[in-house]
């Protein structure tokens, strides 16, 4: 089992830009959780970036989402 632990999760927009509307603490339970990330119809198009951050360990990792 590899228990419960809570993430720092922040997104960046196509400019590298922070969006601090996005910022949120997630439990992560057995290895899973899921977010949302409510893109607004007049955001700017392009790869984000979210960025999730291990509070335990700090280990971190990223991914892009397309918006178009």
């Amino acid at each position: 089992s590899l228990g419960a632990r809570v993430l720092k999760v922040e997104a960046t927009d196509p400019q590298g830009k922070p969006a601090h509307w996005f910022k949120q603490s997630v439990i992560v339970r057995d290895g899973h959780s899921q977010i949302k990330l409510p893109i607004a119809w007049t955001e700017k198009q392009g790869q984000w970036h979210v960025t999730a951050t291990d509070l335990f360990t700090n280990q971190t990792t990223r991914t892009a989402v397309e918006v178009k």
